[in-house]
């Protein structure tokens, strides 16, 4: 896997032939800024706020973003907000360029006229009648819309155990890809339901109690496959770590390298795997 590390220079802004250090698993190499784009992650937009406001700015920045607790604010303080925002807009008159005027009220307005919405109708092929209301019942029925031109259509999916879990992750997989028959709505497995021509199973074990192994064993094994990227995997989790904080769960730490790579992830408990699903 390459990892990339960009040095931002200091003081004056970058001119426009300025080149920029860029560490490459090859060494630091200069490359033009013209031909560099920033990365939307908060390691990517904290570096580059400090080289235009200075840390100490930057990290006032990042305080008062992750401090608001704004998914915790209570709905009656956003509509303070709201209103403090329509009042000063209130004071002016808003065109368009062909023409039209309109003006920010200063109250909200009360609806005075209802509706009845439509249920939504899913449609899973061109072709009449192949639609309904039920998402998992359509897929059932007709399969996706694009069946035909879905990639990959053997996709690559890595499993991550302990080697004690590996038979009770093996029985899980067999059960995704062929189906569950005594199951209520289950008994088609993913290869049928999505109408794939397979699936490519990886199994690697690991001990995923332990985050730093967990993770050198997953970059590993990204590395030596990434001409043939994986679209899914499939993490041991453990309910031991529920309570531990992100730096510490292996679950999230796994999670994290592989999303950076571009590949989903889903955590599977090892005491499930050996559950009879009567679902």
């Amino acid at each position: 896997m390459c990892s990339w590390t960009l040095q931002l220079p200091t003081g004056s802004a970058l001119s426009s032939g300025a080149e920029i250090a860029v560490g490459t698993p090859d060494g630091e190499e200069l490359v033009p800024a013209s031909e560099l784009y920033l990365r939307k992650s908060t390691a990517g937009i904290r570096a580059y706020l400090e080289f235009r406001l200075g840390a100490k700015r930057a990290g006032e920045i990042f305080y008062e973003i992750f401090h608001t607790d704004a998914l915790g604010a209570n709905a009656s303080f956003f509509l303070e907000e709201i209103k403090d925002i329509a009042e000063y807009l209130a004071h002016w008159t808003f065109a368009t360029a062909g023409g039209f005027t309109f003006k920010i009220a200063r109250e909200p307005r009360n609806a005075d006229v209802a509706f009845k919405l439509q249920p939504t109708t899913f449609r899973f092929d061109i072709s009449p009648g192949a639609a309904g209301p039920r998402p998992f019942a359509g897929l059932a029925k007709f399969g996706p819309y694009d069946s035909k031109r879905f990639t990959p259509k053997t996709p690559r999916i890595l499993v991550v155990c302990r080697p004690e879990s590996r038979a009770g992750f093996s029985t899980t997989i067999a059960a995704l890809k062929n189906g569950i028959p005594e199951s209520k709505y289950f008994q088609r497995g993913l290869r049928d339901f999505y109408h794939l021509n397979g699936i490519d199973w990886e199994i690697i074990e690991a001990p995923t109690n332990d985050p730093d192994q967990l993770c050198d064993a997953l970059e590993s094994t990204v590395s030596r496959n990434e001409g043939e990227p994986y679209s899914l995997a499939m993490v041991e989790g453990d309910e031991l770590f529920a309570t531990s904080n992100i730096a510490a769960n292996p679950y999230y730490r796994a999670k994290a390298l592989l999303m950076s790579t571009g590949i989903p992830v889903q955590a599977l408990q090892a005491h499930r795997t050996r559950l009879k699903s009567d679902a």
